[in-house]
């Protein structure tokens, strides 16, 4: 069991394993797992498949879904990292807009109650 644990003690572990499986299809220590040089593999959900699981592939590198998605997962595991990259800055700039539109609102709203 890895909750609960330090990013240290977490990253340490996965560097150790060979492979890191997972019952949860949304976590992200899959792919914690893969920037520590362990395969990752998901255990897919019943009735969904990867592409309704994760439609855009890029969501799914570096993670296989199900055993028999391993070969893929190892081929794209170099492009996790990159993505993970993008996602944040994706993130840190809908933070950003959302930042600026709640100044905007109040800004607006304080003036209006002059």
């Amino acid at each position: 069991m890895i909750d609960g644990k330090s990013h240290a003690e977490v990253a340490a572990i996965f560097k150790r394993v060979k492979t890191f499986i997972s019952y949860d299809t949304y976590t992200a220590y899959s792919s914690f797992a893969v920037l520590c040089g362990a395969a990752s593999v998901v255990i897919p959900d019943h009735g969904v498949d990867k592409y309704a699981w994760y439609p855009d592939p890029a969501d799914r590198y570096g993670v296989a879904y199900g055993f028999e998605d391993i070969e893929w997962a190892l081929e794209t595991a170099p492009r996790v990292l990159d993505r993970m990259l993008v996602k944040e800055a994706d993130s840190l700039k809908n933070v950003s807009l959302f930042a600026e539109d709640v100044l905007q609102y109040f800004e607006n709203s304080s003036s209006l109650d002059m």
